[in-house]
């Protein structure tokens, strides 16, 4: 029985930059409907989420934000928020890395406003090659993840794994009762947290237990299987 989905944002449930479809805003709903716990697991800030997701209206959606480092529950401000330790490493090497590489590539990024982690959003190829050998040989207290748009820096040992274990343990939901819906590396924890798991789009399908083109098709095959 499926009592939690938990959903990447951008090339999952929306193309990047762009509104989830109204069609498959409907089939959220039904999911939901049918006494599943949606949870939203992306890159983007908690905050980014819970704007994104106000005009979706879902009852009690989960937002996991900076690719596991911040949990809020609902949509409402102040939300009820779960955290999870950052590694007191991570920090200063934090701090070492943003000003290196603002030093090394100028205004050629644009720095999205985390908690945690640090999100560079290159303005053109160049910059993003450059970038791609910088974090060739990232420290250890560090993970990167390449994305079409941007790389994220993260703390080592936080991740969508660790983050949606938590919040399964928030709600007493257990990892056979779940399944995760992504397109991507960082999509890949959680994933392997999950029994059940969607890849979308050019995510391999040897990773996931079912594989469609589009979320339509994906969202579909969960009411099929809660309805069965």
């Amino acid at each position: 029985m499926i009592k939690l989905a938990a959903f990447d944002i951008d090339g999952t449930l929306a193309k990047v930059s762009r509104p989830i479809l109204g069609e498959d805003v409907a089939l959220l709903k039904k999911i939901e409907a049918k006494g599943v716990k949606i949870v939203i697991s992306s890159g983007k800030t908690v905050f980014y989420q819970m704007g994104m997701f106000r005009q979706v209206a879902l009852k009690n959606p989960v937002f996991i934000g900076e690719n596991g480092c911040s949990i809020a529950i609902g949509s409402s401000l102040p939300p009820d928020t779960i955290r999870l330790p950052v590694p007191p490493s991570y920090a200063a090497q934090r701090a070492e890395i943003l000003s290196d590489v603002t030093a090394r590539f100028g205004g050629r990024f644009w720095l999205q406003p985390n908690e945690v982690i640090l999100t560079f959003f290159f303005k053109d190829e160049e910059t993003k090659l450059s970038l791609r050998q910088y974090f060739s040989s990232p420290p250890p207290s560090v993970t990167v993840y390449e994305h079409v748009d941007s790389f994220d820096v993260v703390p080592k040992g936080i991740d969508k794994f660790v983050s949606l274990e938590a919040v399964c343990a928030h709600f007493g939901i257990l990892p056979s009762e779940c399944i995760a819906v992504g397109d991507g590396v960082n999509d890949l924890p959680m994933i392997k947290f999950c029994k059940y798991s969607i890849g979308i789009g050019t995510l391999a399908e040897t990773y996931t237990t079912y594989h469609f083109d589009t979320i339509r098709e994906g969202l579909l095959q969960i009411l099929r299987m809660v309805e069965s």
